[in-house]
């Protein structure tokens, strides 16, 4: 019975750690705080059978009638068997919240997932559409001054000499 007490010391405190943790859910929160009220009412009820027992032991170390002793002892059983039953309750509640708490991390890492994915994606579309343009913005000027020299190196003259405007080493390259 003692270690019950103890075992229900360390839960409780436990609880109340996790209850202090900043990023729970209103929901995460009503439920430790039930498991609390619940663990205190264990607490009690541990309490409540150490004094029977401690009765039942009494009562036959001072040699009572065994019709007594036997009614104490029915009484300490009784509170017993109902700690045990909620403490079957209490855990059961708690794997229950667990299984929630994990399919709803599941739900949350697959969420995350899904997000980093489609992040990719457009990522990589972003640096295709930019590569592609970036290479256009060259050849296409280079392209140009191809043409142009090949008209000039003919004997055009007269060729309109494009790009002159740019102030990069196509531009460069026009003027000259």
């Amino acid at each position: 019975a003692q270690k019950v007490g103890e075992g229900l010391s360390k839960a409780e405190k436990m609880n109340n750690k996790s209850l202090e943790a900043a990023d729970l859910t209103d929901a995460e929160k009503q439920e430790l705080e039930n498991v609390l009220t619940q663990l205190t009412t264990l607490g009690k009820e541990n309490a409540d059978y150490n004094r029977e027992a401690e009765q039942v032991f009494a009562a036959q170390a001072a040699g009572k009638d065994a019709k007594e002793v036997e009614h104490l002892a029915e009484v300490a059983e009784k509170e017993e068997a109902q700690i045990i039953q909620n403490i079957e309750a209490l855990l059961k509640e708690i794997s229950t919240f667990t299984e929630e708490a994990l399919v709803g991390a599941e739900h949350h890492e697959k969420s995350a997932e899904t997000t980093m994915m489609i992040a990719m994606a457009v990522t990589t579309v972003l640096g295709i559409v930019l590569g592609l343009l970036i290479g256009r913005g060259i050849t296409t000027p280079v392209r140009g001054m191809t043409g142009v020299m090949g008209r000039l190196a003919e004997g055009d003259l007269e060729v309109h000499i494009p790009s002159q405007e740019l102030t990069n080493e196509i531009g460069d390259m026009a003027q000259a």
